[in-house]
């Protein structure tokens, strides 16, 4: 019967260890996919900013051309970037929009081949004497 009282603790305790390691790894889990979350999202809103902010920076000289560098992919996935009243970047799931202060009353935007995707790695604003600020890859 002694020998039978051992080996019941020694697998209720192996149990119990399982239990914590599957706790753990789970929580890390789900943790891990929440900050790559906020992160995608943060990192969208940097360069929808940026390229806002270069169209801002072109609507206020005319024949002026902007070159922005924007990365291959975000958290590992790519995404695409294109203007309306505002700059809008978007992975499919995730969506951030950056605000251009109503220069869209005063320019008239055109972006050429409607969407820009993140493959491109360069996005070029050009803004012309006629009130016309073109964006478009490179």
């Amino acid at each position: 019967m002694k020998g039978q009282i051992r080996i019941i603790s020694e697998v209720l305790l192996f149990m119990v260890g399982i239990a914590i390691a599957s706790f753990v790894i789970y929580v890390f889990g789900n943790i891990s996919s929440s900050v790559q979350v906020i992160s995608t999202g943060d990192q969208m809103k940097a360069v929808g900013n940026e390229v806002a902010d270069a169209i801002i920076k072109a609507s206020k000289n005319a024949n002026t051309t902007i070159r922005v560098e924007v990365p291959m992919r975000l958290s590992g996935s790519p995404y695409s970037i294109w203007v309306l009243d505002h700059v809008v970047v978007s992975d499919g799931k995730t969506t951030v929009y950056a605000e251009l202060f109503n220069i869209t009353k005063s320019y008239d935007i055109i972006v050429l081949s409607g969407k820009i995707s993140s493959a491109a790695q360069f996005v070029e604003i050009q803004s012309t004497g006629d009130k016309k600020i073109y964006v478009y890859r490179t």
